[in-house]
């Protein structure tokens, strides 16, 4: 099993664990364009993508090959079907939908592997984006796999597993009222950041919803 079916196969896991509904999310044929020249047979990518919706999340997992020198091809690819997942899921869900991008054992001791996944994670065209590099070790492997799992939004709904209600979550979100007191202050600022007092802003929000 690749690194790329590990992550896929937890992801699958942990959401059934919390009896979310896990069905499948098929991916649509890239349209082919026109304005974009065909790659090289010497330089193609073979890119391993899998998809499922975990409760109302679409979630596409990609493998990024073995090299750097292919990365963004496979990286270009992966957005591409994500692009065309996005349209053919509900409006609502296509908001939610997140790209996975996982790269080869050893990728995380890489420089250069991590420097590059810092870039794609900035990147957020068409969806947010998410990579997992696995470490060389293989007995290290389910460790930096939680690890990973910990920053994503799949992370948060594993508390109804731990005795704390959904519903408990919720309430607590809706009743926080100190971040809707940064929400208002951050509202207020001039759109042009040249314009912010920075200095003025932080006291503000040091100050916000203070008794």
């Amino acid at each position: 099993m690749n690194h790329s079916e590990q992550l896929f196969n937890h992801i699958i896991k942990e959401a059934r664990r919390v009896d979310w509904e896990v069905r499948p999310m098929p991916l649509l044929p890239i349209p082919q364009s026109a304005d974009r020249p065909p790659i090289p047979p010497d330089q193609a990518v073979q890119v391993e993508i899998r998809s499922t919706f975990a409760g109302l999340y679409p979630i596409i997992v990609a493998g990024l090959g073995e090299s750097l020198e292919g990365v963004r091809i496979a990286w270009g690819a992966a957005q591409r079907q994500a692009a065309v997942a996005r349209t053919s899921v509900a409006s609502d869900s296509g908001e939610d939908l997140v790209l996975i991008l996982v790269g080869p054992g050893g990728s995380k001791e890489n420089a250069e592997w991590r420097s590059i996944a810092m870039e794609i994670e900035r990147n957020d065209l068409v969806c947010r984006k998410l990579v997992w590099l696995p470490p060389k070790k293989p007995v290290e492997g389910n460790a930096a796999l939680m690890d990973f799992m910990k920053r994503t939004f799949l992370s948060k709904p594993w508390l109804v597993t731990e005795g704390i209600p959904q519903t408990a979550l919720d309430t607590l979100s809706e009743k926080n009222t100190a971040l809707l007191g940064w929400e208002e202050i951050l509202d207020a600022q001039p759109i042009n950041r040249a314009d912010v007092d920075y200095d003025a802003l932080v006291v503000k929000l040091i100050h916000a919803n203070q008794p």
